[in-house]
Formats: C-alpha cells, sequence, structure tokens
C-alpha cells in the first residue's frame, strides 16, 4: 500500500521530464527568516505531521531562492538521495550530519549561481526528524555564507546538477493533500544501523552558528551521499508513518459533513509565531490563484453567467418594467422644484434685475454709443473724405495706430477661358 501511494504520488507529476526537476513542496509560506535556531526548525518539523493534513501541496520549482527562504518539502528515498535542482550549483558534496535531538542535517557549505556569481555565497541545508516525525518530511533552509568562507568558483569541479532551461515552465497541476497511513510497518532497525556512523553535532552547534563561521573549529567527519551509498533506497522501502496523499477536490466532498473544528487543537500554524511575512514578489510559488486549471476557470464562469441569465428569466416582472439605475443617482436637494422652492420670487426678480443692469452698463456705455455711432456713419458716408474723416475721430478716440494694408489690383476674367494677362481688366 505505502508502496502504491508512492509510486502513484510520483506519477501525478504532469510531464515524466520534469519529474528530476520539480519539488513536492507544501504551499504553506513561511516567513524568510536569516537567523532560524535549530530549536525554531524541530518544532515546525514536529508540527509538519498536522500540517500537512491540513495544507495542500504542489510540484513546482524552487529556483534561486533568497537568503532565509524556508520550504517545506515531501521528497522520496531516491530524492532524499539526490535532490532536485534548486537553480544554483555547489563546489562541494553534501555533508551529512546528526543532531542530539533526533534528526539529520545535509549541508551543502559552498552554493553559488552560476550565471553572475564568481564566489561562492550560498548555503543549503535540509533537515528532517528520524524519531518523533516523518522522515520523509524535510525541511530546506537557505543561507548566505560568511565573506571568510567562500571558495572561488570552478565549474569544472562543481557537483554536477540536472541542466535547467529558462525561462521556467508554468505548471498547472491540483494540490492535493497528505494523511499519515495507519497501518503497522515494520521495525526501524536496519535503518538505524546504517546511519550509526554519522557524526552529531549538538543543538548549539547551529544555534550560535552563523552562516559558517565556527566550522573551522569543528572537527567533523564527511558523510557524503557518495559514500553513504547504504543509505539508499533500499533502506526506506518499509518507512512507518508513510504519507500517503488524495486530492483536495476529493477531501473536500467527502468531508463536507465533518467539522472543521475537529482536531483543531492538535495543529498550530506555525506562521503565527512569525511578524515578518513574504512578499508574493519574492514567494516563487505565486498563490491559490496558479493553482487553478483552465476547466476550473471555465466552470465558474459559466456557472456564475448561468446565474445572471436565471435571474433575468425566472423573474416575474416584464422587461419594459426593467429599468437601469441611473449612473448618477438624482439628488432631490438639486432638482429644479427644490431649488424654486428654496428661493422666493424677490430673490429671482432680484437676480433678473441684476443681470439686466450689467448687461445695459455694457450696451449703453459711453464708449460703446459713440463707437456705434461711427459705425453707423461709416455705412452712409458717400465718399473717400468722409471715410477719411471718420477714421481719424476714431484714431483719436481709441488713441491707436491703425496701420493701413497695401491691397493689390484685383484682377477678373473677362471670359470663362483660362486666365490670360492680356485679357483681364482692372476694377
Amino acid at each position: 500500500m505505502v508502496e502504491t501511494a508512492q509510486q502513484y504520488l510520483v506519477s501525478s507529476i504532469p510531464k515524466p521530464e520534469w519529474r528530476s526537476q520539480v519539488w513536492c513542496k507544501s504551499t504553506l509560506s513561511y516567513p524568510v527568516n536569516p537567523h532560524l535556531s535549530i530549536e525554531s526548525i524541530t518544532d515546525m518539523l514536529l508540527k509538519a505531521p498536522g500540517v500537512v493534513q491540513k495544507v495542500p501541496f504542489v510540484w513546482n520549482f524552487i529556483d534561486k531562492p533568497v537568503d532565509g527562504q524556508i520550504f517545506l518539502v515531501w521528497l522520496s528515498p531516491e530524492s532524499a538521495v539526490n535532490p532536485p535542482p534548486d537553480g544554483f550549483q555547489y563546489m562541494d558534496s553534501e555533508n551529512c550530519y546528526r543532531v542530539d535531538v533526533g534528526g539529520n542535517v545535509f549541508e551543502h557549505k559552498y552554493g553559488f549561481y552560476p550565471a553572475t556569481e564568481s564566489h561562492t555565497s550560498r548555503i543549503r541545508r535540509r533537515f528532517r526528524l528520524v524519531k518523533g516525525g516523518n522522515d520523509q518530511l524535510w525541511l530546506i533552509y537557505y543561507l548566505r555564507s560568511s565573506e571568510n568562507d567562500r571558495l572561488v568558483v570552478n565549474t569544472q569541479t562543481a557537483t554536477p546538477q540536472p541542466p535547467r532551461t529558462y525561462p521556467l515552465p508554468f505548471i498547472q497541476n491540483k494540490p492535493f493533500l497528505f494523511y499519515e497511513s495507519s497501518t503497522p510497518q515494520p521495525s526501524r532497525s536496519s535503518y538505524n544501523s546504517t546511519t550509526s556512523n554519522v557524526p552529531t553535532r549538538p543543538m548549539m552547534y547551529y544555534n550560535n552558528l552563523t552562516s559558517t563561521q565556527g566550522n573551522q573549529s569543528f572537527q567533523k567527519n564527511q558523510y557524503t551521499s557518495q559514500s553513504g551509498g547504504a543509505h539508499s533506497a533500499s533502506t526506506h522501502n518499509t518507512q512507518p508513518n508513510m504519507p500517503l496523499f488524495y486530492d483536495l477536490k476529493k477531501k473536500s466532498k467527502t468531508n463536507s459533513s465533518v467539522s472543521t473544528d475537529q482536531g483543531s487543537s492538535n495543529f498550530e500554524n506555525p506562521l503565527l509565531h512569525h511578524s515578518k511575512a513574504i512578499s508574493e514578489e519574492e514567494e516563487p510559488q505565486g498563490d491559490e490563484l496558479d493553482f487553478f486549471t483552465p476547466r476550473d476557470i471555465s466552470l465558474a464562469r459559466y456557472m456564475r453567467h448561468h446565474d445572471w441569465m436565471d435571474e433575468i428569466f425566472n423573474n416575474t416582472f416584464k422587461i419594459s418594467n426593467i429599468l437601469s439605475s441611473p449612473l448618477f443617482p438624482k439628488s432631490e436637494d438639486y432638482t429644479i422644484e427644490a431649488l424654486k422652492e428654496r428661493l422666493s420670487n424677490n430673490e429671482i426678480q432680484t437676480m433678473k434685475d441684476l443681470h439686466q443692469k450689467k448687461i445695459n452698463e455694457i450696451k449703453f456705455s459711453n464708449e460703446a454709443i459713440w463707437l456705434n455711432n461711427a459705425i453707423n456713419d461709416l455705412n452712409n458716408a458717400q465718399n473717400m473724405e468722409e471715410i477719411a474723416s471718420i477714421t481719424k475721430t476714431v484714431e483719436e478716440k481709441l488713441k491707436k495706430n491703425i496701420r493701413k494694408v497695401s491691397v493689390k489690383e484685383i484682377y477678373i476674367k473677362e471670359t470663362n477661358k483660362e486666365l490670360e494677362n492680356s485679357e483681364v481688366f482692372n476694377i
């Protein structure tokens, strides 16, 4: 049953060629925290079995995460040995250490982004609990290394990573939930014997270690993924509490009659302990809208349009009686009737008299009167001498110089033929 669920989970990846590239990660967004203690990580892993039953997982990429970013992922036994790429390359092999709280830490100390960085500056740590938790649920934690503990980048000697083509494709897959299997499983003695030679580090080592400071004073025995060949898929074939999964949409149907408060006391959202949340721009997994397929969107639109048309055809009113509401609602305070009621007849007459007075001032001013008389005199002028006399009078009153514009002689054709200089006469 466990192996069948695991195979079905891996086969749910949208495309087979993405199996070596994508991570099965939780949609829960942990806040960015570059100074996370081992106690906090242990607390997150202890709560992870409850989280995975309430927060869905998706298959998606992890690409160039920021410093302090955390991911909760599920890794199969094969992926636990060779995890998918994350956009970085590493100059060292992944070392494994045991922590005295019953967990393992897999660490890459010298990571870099091959496109832009000439020195290593990234640290990746993978945490899991072997005792008291689910050993296939991991926390992936990214940090910035100290400037005193960096190496020059050499892509020839770096750990090989599966090639990644940019831009990364958009993955459309439905989220799913995990649940814990209650089937009895064999003992873990065979698995514990394979990791008995793994060096152990105290909890205070990770609490006091900022980036990679103090690594030189700590004498460690490397446990690489190559030398730890016994830590392979054969040791993971029978794992207790193997997380099975089922579709989120199916869960919502089967549990519709179950109270949502059941079991809430056993689950505490780890985001309540953090105040700073990661922004959507920095979170590569996006939001819940990214998990909708085109079919889901089309179905939602169809149902919405159906409801709208149902409201139109199933009402008891005639179409002619249905009036649309105005864009700008009429206010009773600004209608003509309301204004007439406010203004008395005396006020209206006063406004009319004031308006007429202003018109008369403009119409019967001294300047307007003599200018009107001058225009009438021009209309009644009989010769050029009278026109010149009127013009002189206007110039003196306006005290403006009127520039005379010389007009060329106008010619008109004698016939309808084309204009010829020899066949015109002067007007």
